[in-house]
């Protein structure tokens, strides 16, 4: 978007909300708004957040992920509040971005230590049993740009990422290359062995899509918050699920984690995935179990396969597919002896 049609959004949002968004310096960035990714503004002396959708994002389906919040709020779930315009909107569209203001949420913590991350395991589940029966059609369904790949599509994303790798022609790169290639064939082989097997399938459902991090606001020990549903889809919930666990392997407060052992990181995700099972009001079945480490090892590749041929900037795919290099070094451990995970995953 060019910058006077970022500065169009500016004014709209301070004619339809009242809300002047900042100063004069602090709009410089802002009235640049970004093709990839969401903006906000924050402002916490008015208590308010002003989200601006990436280009592309529909209205339909901002107003689907709207709803979703309001189903997760009915039971309890603590759900930012959505603060109408002055027409009584809770969306509005400006040019082609879609905007929304909520509440801010005073917080002070992260979902990154093992207590925090059990806490939240416990409302990831119920988050799910709350979404699993949802039906939004299909504006909620799909979401093109989200922290993860479907497992169809692995061959050909990582594919082309390895490409754009190459393409750098940095020998930095190419254990980079030469994992991410190994750890695909092995996902796919594995993935496309329990499809051929006729058991059956890993079901679908909406899900979070991105809970980790800002998304879910703590006080102290102390869930206050869960936000931002703008990665909510169709997927299999194990692989939600595993997003989290994959996020949060590579923040606890621990040590770093090319540090610890099998047995130390299995030891550090179980409880996770414990709580989060016997959370369930309807119980993993054996099929998504057997899907769970697989869904784990494939982590690294929505980053690989979907992120680094995507991105628009050079810069941010070189560092997207070099930030990501030491967890797809991990995720092999776990493709290369996933049985061994189940058992300590499940236990």
């Amino acid at each position: 978007m060019r910058i006077n049609a970022g500065r169009v959004v500016v004014d709209e949002v301070r004619s339809r909300w009242g809300v002047a968004l900042g100063s004069d310096s602090e709009l410089a960035a802002l009235t640049q708004l970004p093709e990839w990714w969401n903006e906000t503004a924050v402002r916490r002396d008015l208590g308010l957040v002003v989200r601006i959708y990436r280009a592309g994002v529909r209205p339909d389906r901002v107003a689907a992920l709207q709803t979703a919040r309001g189903a997760l709020g009915k039971v309890g779930i603590p759900i930012v509040p959505l603060l109408p315009s002055r027409r009584g909107t809770t969306l509005e569209v400006i040019g082609d971005r879609v905007v929304e203001v909520e509440s801010f949420v005073p917080h002070d913590g992260r979902m990154n230590t093992p207590i925090r991350l059990r806490r939240g395991a416990a409302v990831l589940a119920q988050v799910h049993d709350v979404l699993r029966n949802l039906d939004l059609g299909p504006a909620a369904e799909d979401c093109a740009y989200a922290n993860w790949i479907d497992p169809a599509d692995v061959p050909s994303g990582v594919r082309a990422g390895i490409e754009r790798i190459r393409s750098w022609a940095d020998p930095q790169d190419s254990a980079l290359v030469d994992n991410s290639r190994r750890l695909a064939g092995l996902v796919s082989a594995a993935e496309n062995a329990m499809t051929d097997a006729r058991r059956a399938p890993v079901p679908r459902q909406l899900v979070h899509g991105d809970f980790w991090d800002d998304n879910v606001y703590l006080r102290g020990e102390t869930i206050v918050a869960v936000t931002d549903l703008d990665f909510l889809g169709l997927r299999p919930r194990v692989d939600d699920l595993a997003l989290m666990l994959y996020f949060g392997e590579e923040e606890q407060q621990l040590h770093r984690p090319d540090d610890r052992t099998i047995e130390e990181r299995i030891g550090l995700l179980a409880p996770i995935v414990v709580t989060y099972a016997s959370n369930l009001q309807t119980p993993l079945s054996e099929a998504e179990w057997r899907a769970l480490p697989w869904a784990l090892a494939r982590q690294p590749l929505w980053g690989i396969g979907h992120w680094v041929p995507q991105l628009p900037s050079e810069a941010h795919a070189q560092h997207q597919a070099r930030d990501i290099a030491p967890a797809v070094r991990r995720a092999l451990a776990i493709a290369d002896a996933p049985d061994l995970w189940l058992v300590g995953l499940r236990s």
